[in-house]
């Protein structure tokens, strides 16, 4: 998309009852979803005003504010890490249906860095996500393999009642193919937190992005993926800090 384009008049966005004022071109130069909307009979009624239903002002603030400065800020003015990780499921189910690649890969990384900057796996929000996204979302890969690798799952008889068929069979295949078995917390055995956390980063595109080339996906990792910050006790310490809310 030219420059020009991409600036072309101002739009209203209506979420609730928050109205967010956007450039036309810049909302379909980073979401195909409104791309396709735009350009097709909306465009041609002339209207300026469009309102989005399932959508919450607080996940759309975060894309507006994404779109605007390149950095996740939600409504309580947290940012990128400091967010939780129920408002990254949000953020990534909203990308997803409204076709923002670049923020499904942000929201990716936005969820391993709030694991590392927290260091607690988050068993909770698992039958949330599990609603939100669907059976191929690299979100869903990336939680799985999280809690597989590093989980006690210390109240696993009393959580399994609650979480989806999906996610158990999911994290069953990951134990059948390590054979291992939950709670091994099999990925921190050998170097530890700061290992795992680094190797974890240096796989991070190839394995959650969706990014065709290697090469390029290395330079957009070295870009985009901040040094992590991480408490650096071993997995005994992981295992107390386990929520399953």
């Amino acid at each position: 998309m030219h420059h020009r384009s991409a600036f072309d008049r101002m739009m209203t966005v209506v979420v609730g009852t928050k109205e967010f004022q956007m450039y036309r071109g810049l909302l379909c130069f980073h979401s195909e979803y409104f791309k396709k909307l735009l350009d097709g009979p909306f465009k041609e009624g002339g209207s300026n005003k469009h309102r989005l239903a399932d959508v919450t002002p607080d996940t759309f603030t975060m894309f507006y504010n994404w779109i605007h400065t390149s950095t996740v800020t939600d409504l309580r003015e947290q940012s990128d890490a400091e967010l939780e990780y129920d408002d990254l499921v949000n953020l990534h189910a909203f990308a997803d249906f409204h076709m923002v690649q670049q923020l499904k890969n942000r929201s990716l990384e936005l969820y391993f860095m709030c694991l590392a900057s927290k260091w607690v796996a988050p068993l909770w929000c698992t039958s949330f996500m599990y609603e939100e996204t669907t059976e191929k979302s690299r979100l869903r890969a990336l939680h799985v393999d999280i809690l597989a690798e590093t989980s006690a799952f210390d109240n696993w008889r009393t959580d399994a009642k609650q979480f989806p068929k999906d996610f158990i069979a999911d994290i069953f295949d990951i134990f059948r193919k390590q054979k291992t078995v939950p709670g091994s917390a099999f990925a921190l055995r050998n170097g530890g937190t700061a290992d795992w956390i680094n190797s974890k980063r240096d796989s991070f595109c190839e394995k959650y992005h969706n990014i065709t080339s290697l090469s390029n996906a290395q330079r957009y990792m070295s870009r985009v993926f901040p040094t992590l910050h991480y408490n650096t006790d071993l997995y005994q310490q992981f295992q107390l800090q386990t929520q399953s809310r």
